[in-house]
């Protein structure tokens, strides 16, 4: 994937939240765990707020990359917002 100027429907406050999540959480865990899997709860198992909100917000992101010819999260391999972990 290709698309490191893709940054779906998001906007600046949005993208700023989802740079502090990704302090924190992997990317992939993200998209696979919270958005595909609607796994928001905490270690208590209370639903957290910021997860629930991530999960919303990438849903909703989720564009057509003209480049690459697909449907594509803002945190996909590629996109602007992915950061590998070291």
């Amino acid at each position: 994937m290709d698309c490191y100027f893709f940054h779906g429907k998001l906007s600046r406050e949005d993208r700023e939240f989802l740079v502090k999540l990704l302090e924190r959480y992997d990317g992939a865990l993200m998209l696979r765990s919270w958005v595909e899997l609607g796994q928001i709860k905490d270690s208590r198992g209370k639903p957290d707020p910021d997860k629930a909100k991530a999960a919303e917000m990438l849903k909703r992101s989720r564009s057509f990359c003209m480049k690459e010819h697909a449907l594509v999260y803002a945190l996909e391999v590629g996109c602007a917002f992915h950061v590998e972990k070291k």
